[in-house]
């Protein structure tokens, strides 16, 4: 993984406050996460699509985030949780990217970044 894609990483996070998802009562339970989960990886139901806003891909990382923090009894739950926080994570990283090259940015903050400023 290279050094921006790295950086992006902890701006989605930054920018998305590292809340949990809410729910009604709070907090996704056990069970919210489980149904969420097997709702966001239906098949052709790709992680990256479009239409979905980084408000929502954000919101869908934190719960899954949350949830693989949260309830570790079953390891390969967990590791599904987790696996689906990274794809939603690398989809907004990616859009932060493609922001950069749309508005001639990278090589802006690659040049600062290399001076120090962060």
């Amino acid at each position: 993984m290279s050094k921006l894609q790295r950086l992006f990483i902890t701006l989605v996070f930054l920018a998305g406050g590292l809340s949990a998802a809410q729910t009604k009562d709070g907090t996704p339970t056990l069970e919210q996460c489980r149904t969420d989960y097997k709702l966001w990886t239906v098949p052709n139901l790709s992680v990256a699509k479009k239409e979905w806003s980084i408000e929502i891909l954000n919101s869908r990382a934190q719960e899954m985030l949350y949830c693989e923090m949260t309830y570790r009894a079953d390891p390969a739950e967990r590791l599904q949780w987790v696996t689906l926080e990274n794809q939603f994570s690398s989809s907004i990283s990616i859009r932060y990217m493609h922001f950069l090259d749309r508005h001639g940015l990278s090589d802006l903050f690659l040049d600062e970044d290399a001076k120090g400023q962060r």
